[in-house]
């Protein structure tokens, strides 16, 4: 099995759905994050045709799309 290459905006994006997840997460605010994370993960969703901002299912969504 070949392996994949790291994508760091993929990473975070996916961090940043998963902070979206949590039960105590406020409404979202790019500002709460990482400035950079955040540029790079609004690029790659936009590339990749995925939300911004992470919704509280995205995460969910985006492991299944990736692992099925």
């Amino acid at each position: 099995m070949a392996e994949e290459e790291f994508d760091e905006a993929k990473e975070d994006y996916y961090s940043l759905a998963d902070e979206a997840t949590a039960e105590e997460a406020h409404p979202w605010n790019d500002d709460d994050w990482d400035e950079d994370a955040v540029k790079r993960a609004k690029q790659w969703a936009k590339e990749n045709d995925w939300p911004w901002p992470p919704g509280r299912s995205t995460f969910d969504h985006l492991y299944e799309h990736d692992h099925s």
